[in-house]
């Protein structure tokens, strides 16, 4: 629904609904609601594809709707998801895709929905707004409130020991990054309010130079959850989005109980999962011997090393990036690697002359051919950062003898547990096999990185 986002958004006055007359092509897709209120919603509601034709069906509200039959709308909503669920592979190519058609009748199935709310529920429905500064403490006990089963959830997965060294005083970090996005200049911030208090917030960024934005953060009330406020928080802020030029919306879940709510609210406005999921990987150290007698060709950086080091590294990532762009498409990629060369480059220099990390080198025959950056922290977590070898050398060992050094550097170090992200995509594939073969894991909850076209 385009609307002036700069000025509330009237929910909870069913008599005041209106919907203006709208038409939103989704590939050949088109719908159309006529304008009036909810109680009077007159005309067709029609949806159609490809030459005007989709299983030979259209659906039409009727002239008019009784308050007491919004159950009538509620129907119309339920057969038009069916129509799209089970005749997607009937829809007719033109200039998008048949799933962008799709995506886009869901979305407006979610709108529908949201208007064929019985009138109780329509009476209790917030009032959606910019969010002010005056706002930030209820969001952050909001906030606080609406995460507190999802860490819960955390810890029962990944177990107390493992829970408490990555999210030791989670409340205090979780207040601090609600108060921290929600006052962003780069962002921006609705908050939905329910009987004067705040009952839920969504903060988005967009990126005016790719055109990929971020929903960084929706929390509704646990007594609101599962109701549609978290769905309609965050098509305020795509609708915002596309009004702002975005092109692309991306969020972050994960696969656990806790973050259920989220991922179906993200799912009602259209969003799907990514082609590419990263793969953190875990292992539990304790005093077990290195895979392999540690080698004698390893030694630390020399700043004279950096420039090979970037060199061969980004070579060894080109194929990883490649697989990427197989996975996202010519479109997404470059709106989520911009420039990835120069960025993988700095980023790689950057970690190997950081003096917070510890950078070691494989060489042999005088030539550095491998390296590693690691990294600790006062909860004993030890990480892998990052691990490249000269795509002439790989197959050689290099990988293999890094990381079972690196795995007892960690040791001596004192850490109980070793973390390294990699990805499930093709060009990951011998990382993953390097890392497995020294003990590495699955970490018990992974990511589901979800993205949207607006």
């Amino acid at each position: 629904m385009n609307v002036d986002l700069a000025t509330p958004v009237i929910l909870d006055n069913p008599v005041e609904w209106s919907i203006a007359v709208q038409e939103l092509e989704v590939g050949v897709c088109y719908r159309r609601l006529v304008s009036g209120p909810v109680t009077q919603l007159n005309g067709d509601v029609e949806i159609a594809v490809g030459l005007g034709l989709f299983s030979q069906q259209r659906i039409h509200a009727p002239a008019a709707i009784d308050p007491e039959s919004d159950a009538t709308i509620l129907q119309k909503c339920n057969d038009l998801e069916n129509i799209f669920r089970f005749h997607s592979d009937e829809l007719i190519p033109t200039r998008h895709t048949a799933m962008d058609a799709v995506v886009g009748c869901i979305r407006l199935i979610s709108k529908l929905r949201l208007v064929a709310k019985p009138s109780a529920e329509r009476d209790q429905m917030a009032t959606i707004r910019q969010l002010t500064s005056n706002d930030i403490p209820e969001c952050v006990s909001l906030g606080l409130e609406a995460f507190r089963p999802v860490y819960s959830s955390m810890e029962e997965r990944y177990g107390k020991d493992l829970f408490d060294r990555l999210r030791p005083d989670w409340e205090s970090t979780q207040s601090e990054m609600i108060e921290s996005l929600c006052l962003a200049d780069d962002r921006k911030s609705f908050v939905a309010v329910t009987d004067d208090s705040v009952s839920g917030f969504v903060v988005a960024k967009p990126d005016g130079a790719t055109g990929l934005a971020d929903v960084d953060m929706v929390a509704v009330h646990p007594d609101q959850q599962r109701s549609g406020l978290g769905a309609t928080l965050i098509e305020c802020s795509l609708d915002w989005l596309r009004q702002s030029g975005m092109v692309y919306a991306q969020a972050f879940t994960r696969d656990f109980s806790g973050h259920e709510p989220a991922r179906i609210a993200f799912e009602k406005v259209g969003f799907t999962s990514m082609p590419m999921q990263p793969l953190p990987l875990y292992m539990k150290l304790g005093s077990m011997e290195p895979s392999v007698e540690r080698s004698p060709n390893i030694r630390r950086i020399a700043e004279a090393d950096v420039a090979a080091c970037v060199r061969f590294g980004l070579e060894s990532f080109r194929p990883v990036f490649a697989s990427f762009e197989r996975r996202h498409g010519a479109d997404v990629f470059p709106r989520m690697f911009p420039e990835w060369e120069n960025s993988q480059a700095e980023y790689m220099e950057s970690a190997c002359t950081s003096t917070d990390k510890e950078t070691w080198v494989y060489e042999k025959g005088g030539a550095v051919s491998g390296f590693m950056v690691l990294t600790t922290n006062d909860q004993m977590l030890g990480g892998i950062e990052l691990l490249a070898v000269d795509p002439d050398k790989q197959g050689h060992g290099v990988g293999t003898a890094l990381n079972a050094f690196g795995l007892d550097r960690l040791r001596e170090a004192g850490m109980v547990y070793a973390i390294v992200s990699t990805a499930n995509d093709p060009g990951h594939a011998p990382a993953r096999r390097s890392y497995e073969k020294v003990g590495f894991i699955p970490m018990p909850i992974q990511w589901n990185l979800l993205i949207a076209k607006l």
